[in-house]
């Protein structure tokens, strides 16, 4: 039960490490630029994990994995 959130860690970090990537490397319009990739990066995970989701339910359940 409580390994569900220890598995959002990895792309937490990720999201942040990339914000913090593109604002220390741009010159003009860092927040703005660093947000973006935040959200950017929050889409593929999320994309990510539910692909998985489904690519990993089993067959003929004709309901989408539950996650928690």
């Amino acid at each position: 039960m409580f390994l569900a959130p220890l598995t959002l860690l990895l792309p937490l970090a990720s999201i942040i490490y990339a914000a913090i990537f593109v604002y220390r490397h741009t010159a003009r319009r860092r927040k703005l630029q660093a947000v973006l990739i935040a959200l950017l990066t929050l889409l593929l995970i999320v994309a990510s994990l539910f692909a998985t989701g489904v690519i990993l339910s089993p067959r003929g359940s004709g309901t989408l994995p539950n996650i928690y």
